[in-house]
C-alpha cells in the first residue's frame, strides 16, 4: 500500500482489522520503501482503532507529540516491533490506552519517555 505521508494513512479510519489492507500482509509504502521506522509527527494527536495493525515489517515507532490516545489494537500484528518512543511526553502524559491497543502478540522490548 503505497501512501504520500504517514499523517494520511493515520487520517483513515478503519472499521475493524480486517478493513485495514495491512492485515492480509500488505506493506505500508512512501516513495515506495516499506515503512520500518515510523515518526508520527507532531500534530497528530491519536492513534486510531487498527491503524497499524499486520504493519509486520514496522521496527521502531517514534512519536513526536502529544497523543491523547492510542486505539484499539492499533499496533496489533506489528510483530517486528522493538522500540516506542515518546520524544514530546513523559510517562505520566499518557491519557487513553484502548482495549490491546498492542494485541496480545506485544514484543516491545523497549518503551522510552522524555526526561522529567
Amino acid at each position: 500500500v503505497h501512501v504520500d505521508s504517514v499523517e494520511d494513512w493515520m487520517a483513515l479510519e478503519f472499521g475493524n482489522q480486517f478493513a485495514n489492507p495491512c492485515c492480509y500482509g500488505a506493506y505500508l509504502m512512501t516513495n515506495y520503501v516499506p515503512i520500518r521506522n515510523m515518526i508520527v509527527p507532531e500534530g497528530v494527536d491519536e492513534i486510531k482503532n487498527f491503524t497499524f495493525f499486520g504493519l509486520s515489517q514496522l521496527t521502531n515507532v517514534t512519536i513526536e507529540g502529544v497523543i491523547a490516545s492510542i486505539g484499539n489494537q492499533a499496533f496489533r500484528g506489528c510483530s517486528r516491533l522493538k522500540t516506542m518512543s515518546f520524544t514530546s511526553m513523559s510517562s505520566n502524559e499518557v491519557q487513553q490506552l484502548d482495549n490491546y491497543p498492542f494485541g496480545i502478540d506485544l514484543r516491545i522490548t523497549k518503551i522510552i519517555f522524555r526526561e522529567e
